[in-house]
Order: C-alpha cells, then structure tokens, then sequence
C-alpha cells in the first residue's frame, strides 16, 4: 500500500491511496462451473494467471474488476461461506487528493460486494454507502473481458489453434448488457447490469454523487 505521513497542523495523518499486494484467493463453485477471485473480489489480469469463471474447463470470464475513479479500493475483509457459495468483500475509497490536499479521506465510503455462482451464472450485488458530512461525486469503473482459454492454456499448455474474438456487441435499455462472443458455437459471454428497487442504475462508468448517509445499490449477472 502506498502510504506517505503528512503534517495536519500539529498531528501526523498516514496518507492510503493504494492497497497492499495479495495473492490470497476465493472459489465459488456449482455444478460445472467454478470461480476464483482474489480477496478484493476481482478477476485481474497480474498475479495469479488462473483467475476466472470457468464453465466445462473454459475460461468464460478472463478480466472483472471494480476501480474507483482510477484507483483499486483498499480491502477491509472478505471471506466465503463453508459451503462455497456466497462471497462477501468489504471495500473502501483510498484518499484522495486535490492539489495535494487530502479531499476525500479514506474510509468515507464504503463498498459492499456479494457475490454468488448458481446454475452457470455469477451473480453480483454492488452497494455503495456514503459515511462522510458531506456529499460526494465519484466515478466507479466496471472492466471484464473473456479470452475463452480452456484449462490447459491457462496452465501454460499452448494450443497450435484456437478460435478468435468477435466483435463486442452493447445494449443499455432497458438494462445494460454486453455480449463477448468466441467464433466457436455456443462460446458466448453475457454481462448484464440491472436496476434495482429504488436505485439508480450503475452503468460501466458512471458519476455518482452521494448523500451523507445514502446508499447505492446495483446488480449484475454474467453468464457463459
């Protein structure tokens, strides 16, 4: 984690504006298909080359990952339930800065991830809650990506042929949907993010501005 002491009047204040590196992981696994992300949630592309959703040894969901404004949020917990089917994480905002000034302190919002693998579909409930005095406007970035790699590409074995990526396709009403399409048949991913009760609905970039104490809360599914 990026840290950095600074004076504030006559008391010290640690700087966070990034995590700590952590090659923990967490899998959820249904039926033939399983996942695994790392403690903040994510799918990333550094660190453990196995992250992912696969469905029948293929590698659905290669990239899902939760940035504010551009940076990754600092990890407060995460842990999955005995029978691996639920995984929470608890996130924050790291500080961030204006001018040099701290404008938005670390731990003024906070970001409750759910996640759950059920019939070929992981589904994934994002609630975001404003803690400070004050209202706050920031940006929450959705990126995934599908390389469709089977198993055994993905444990280093390289394959003489493999099929190539179609072109993306997009939707956003009445839901936002992105499709990932392999030009081998039945190879496709679908990335929906819907509304829920009395929400607003988080596109993959989106301005939020917080209430003091008000929450935001989005909902989204992916599927091979």
């Amino acid at each position: 984690m990026a840290e950095e002491v600074i004076s504030l009047s006559d008391d010290f204040y640690i700087l966070s504006t990034s995590p700590r590196v952590d090659d923990r992981v967490h899998v959820l696994k249904h039926g033939d298909t399983f996942a695994i992300f790392d403690r903040f949630g994510d799918i990333e592309r550094f660190g453990h080359g196995r992250l992912g959703v696969y469905h029948q040894d293929t590698r659905f969901l290669s990239r899902f990952t939760l940035w504010v404004e551009e940076d990754r949020p600092l990890l407060l917990s995460s842990s999955i339930k005995d029978d691996n089917a639920i995984l929470t994480v608890d996130l924050m905002n790291p500080d961030f800065l204006l001018a040099d000034k701290v404008v938005i302190p670390r731990g003024t919002v906070h970001i409750f991830r759910s996640k759950v693998l059920w019939e070929a579909i992981l589904h994934e409930r994002i609630r975001v809650h404003n803690y400070g005095m004050l209202p706050v406007e920031l940006d929450f970035v959705i990126e995934f990506d599908a390389n469709f790699a089977d198993i055994f590409e993905v444990r280093g074995i390289d394959r003489k042929q493999r099929g190539c990526r179609l072109a993306t396709s997009q939707m956003v009403a009445p839901a936002a949907l992105t499709t990932l399409r392999s030009e081998t048949p039945g190879r496709e991913q679908h990335c929906h993010m819907t509304r829920l009760p009395n929400t607003q609905l988080m596109h993959l970039s989106t301005h939020e501005t917080g209430r003091p104490g008000s929450s935001l809360r989005t909902s989204n599914s992916t599927t091979g």
